[in-house]
């Protein structure tokens, strides 16, 4: 028994490694007003989540009660964000992937 989940540890730290190694380390935005942050949502904590963008950076999103959400948001959903200078998000909408894409 000792053994399966010494394995299953084994294994899931295996998994978390494959994926951090296809994203740059998370840092929080310094953009203007005008330039929304477009990616996946790879986490989500009580207090930001984390998009990766096309280029495969990851960059950390601060939110808070006043952070306009049109849906609810998931890990994996495609998200743009409008973010202020500082990293906090101030609106934060679930964008549909085109047709045919997969």
């Amino acid at each position: 028994m000792m053994m399966r989940n010494a394995a299953l540890v084994l294994l899931a730290l295996i998994a978390s490694w494959g994926t951090s190694l296809a994203v740059e380390p998370a840092s929080t935005p310094s953009v203007d007003a005008s330039s929304p942050v477009t990616g996946e949502v790879l986490m989500i904590t009580a207090d930001f989540l984390v998009v990766k963008e096309s280029t495969g950076k990851g960059v950390q999103l601060l939110f808070d009660k006043n952070t306009k959400l049109d849906s609810t948001v998931k890990i994996g959903d495609r998200i743009e964000a409008q973010v202020s200078g500082d990293g906090h998000a101030k609106s934060i909408r679930v964008v549909k992937e085109p047709t045919g894409k997969q």
